[in-house]
């Protein structure tokens, strides 16, 4: 099975190590780094790291790069790469992160349910020191599980059917507005998939590596009970209860 892959960026301080990662999966046959409003200097870097990777994987990986004008959010960035790739399904994942393996997800894909709209893996994370920390099982992604809590990361394996029905649905796929909070819009695009009918996997094997720090992190962290407004009421249209609080232990 082949995929491809999204990264949406603001900053190029960390594709290169991406791309790098991305290298070493054989399954991903395209990759579409999209820059969203990125300045001139930002936008330089891109370019150089996007042509030595397309150098060093001639005839084995597909890249392009594509840009936004003016910043419009991960979001947005995200759905210019779905609108383009050529792939049945599609890697997500943040410029910032790196893929340690797919093996485990490709298998399952390739035994999943014609409903099956996105699958899972392990993950850990890092700091800039190189510092790793304990590996994260993936729980199973259901509606009753992520109403409760933003488990769900944002680095996942989507079916491009499934983005397309959203798309055609909300008029967007993922959510534009809820970004401007900060975040939340990977948890709301699960959720909306799963009220739409599409089932996740989590399969197990260490998919992929999540950096830590940056302001988008802060920023998401000060606006939680926004993010998470937000979500509530954009999930009434399908019936779904968002509770306003997270559960008490």
């Amino acid at each position: 099975m082949k995929i491809s892959a999204v990264i949406p960026f603001w900053s190029a301080l960390h594709l290169e190590e991406c791309l790098a990662s991305l290298a070493a999966c054989p399954c991903v046959s395209e990759v579409l780094a999209v820059g969203d409003g990125s300045d001139w200097g930002e936008a330089e870097f891109a370019e150089s790291y996007v042509r030595e990777h397309a150098l060093a994987m001639r005839g084995k990986q597909d890249i392009a790069l594509v840009r936004h004008v003016r910043p419009l959010g991960p979001s947005a960035a995200r759905n210019t790469g779905l609108r383009m790739v050529t792939n049945d399904w599609c890697l997500i994942l943040d410029s910032d992160d790196r893929i340690v393996s797919l093996d485990a997800q490709v298998s399952a894909l390739d035994f999943a349910e014609k409903d099956t709209g996105f699958v899972m893996g392990s993950w850990r994370s890092f700091d800039d020191k190189g510092t790793s920390f304990s590996d994260n099982p993936p729980e199973l992604p259901t509606i009753a599980t992520l109403s409760l809590s933003n488990m769900a990361p944002v680095t996942a394996i989507v079916r491009v059917e499934a983005w397309r029905q959203l798309r055609a649905k909300n008029g967007e796929g993922y959510d534009e507005s809820v970004v401007r909070l900060g975040g939340g819009e990977d948890w709301l695009f699960w959720l909306e998939l799963l009220a739409l009918g599409w089932r996740g996997l989590a399969a197990p094997g260490l998919m992929w590596e999540y950096r830590v720090g940056g302001q988008q992190h802060e920023k998401r962290d000060r606006n939680t009970f926004l993010i998470r407004a937000y979500v509530h009421q954009k999930m009434k249209q399908y019936g779904v209860f968002i509770p306003m609080e997270y559960p008490s232990a």
